[in-house]
């Protein structure tokens, strides 16, 4: 259209009585069509190179995130150790024993509420169509896991400690109460952690592996690892949730929770290189 306008425009001036004064008049409205384009490309570039700097500064954040969400999981878990279940007393007296048993949940909060971030850019960082489809369902079904950490981790982290404190500072003529209430608290917790197995550990890093092999941005095994290791939490959840011990909890520990804590940080390492370079 504006092709037309400008053609349009310089046939009408030429066609002047006055050819000398035609062409003059022409000639300034080719100019002034001319000066346009410029402006127009210099706006388009400056509008590219605002994106470009954008998806850099998101790329580098999220790619903070997830080495700081990734390895601060991983330290904690380190730090957390087992729960000793053997019984409820003995659950009680470990946490009992431990001042610093609330900071360790509360970092571990931290450190999957980084993930959101993490995997927000990940995702925007793969090509348009299936790859961030599945990326973006991967983030939707993470927050629904993430907040059900932090439903257990605040039960089991801070009431927990409270009725273990209580409990171990009672006679032990009156810590029944105490123990019936952590009997039932640990029982809800037991739930809760298979869930957010499932669908924080599990299909989130499914979804995720699938796009990436599917987004070719970053190496396809890396998503390949996601996607196996990832299914396997989806499974141990979904059969420990329904009351089958298929996957024993060194298994799912060593395995599979702890990898893809570490493949997160190695995802969020590659994110800032790739940011280093021009997209």
């Amino acid at each position: 259209m504006l092709i037309w306008l400008r053609s349009s425009c310089i046939k009408t001036c030429e066609s002047l009585p006055n050819y000398e004064l035609g062409r003059k008049v022409s000639r300034k409205v080719a100019a002034v069509f001319q000066l346009d384009d410029e402006r127009g490309d210099m706006s388009d570039k400056s509008v590219n190179q605002q994106a470009v700097t954008l998806d850099r500064q998101v790329l580098k954040f999220g790619g903070a995130l997830a080495v700081v969400g990734g390895l601060g999981y991983f330290v904690c878990l380190l730090l957390h150790g087992d729960l000793p279940d053997q019984t409820t007393e003995i659950a009680l007296e470990h946490i009992a024993g431990r001042p610093e048993w609330r900071m360790l949940k509360l970092a571990l909060i931290a450190s999957v509420i980084c993930w959101i971030g993490a995997f927000t850019a990940l995702v925007r960082s793969l090509p348009q169509g299936l790859s961030r489809l599945l990326g973006r369902w991967a983030v939707s079904i993470s927050i629904v896991g993430v907040a059900i950490v932090v439903v257990e981790y605040a039960i089991i982290g801070h009431a927990l400690k409270d009725v273990a404190d209580a409990w171990l500072a009672a006679p032990a003529t009156d810590r029944e109460v105490s123990l019936r209430m952590a009997e039932v608290m640990l029982a809800i917790t037991g739930g809760l952690f298979h869930s957010f197995v499932a669908w924080m550990f599990g299909l989130p890093y499914v979804l995720l592996g699938a796009a990436v092999v599917l987004g070719r941005v970053y190496p396809q095994w890396l998503g390949w690892v996601a996607v196996v290791a990832g299914s396997g939490a989806l499974l141990a959840g979904t059969t420990r949730f329904l009351g089958i011990g298929l996957v024993p909890y060194p298994l799912l520990y060593g395995g599979l929770v702890i990898p893809l804590s570490l493949w997160l940080a190695v995802v969020g390492v590659l994110m800032w290189r790739r940011a280093q370079t021009a997209i």
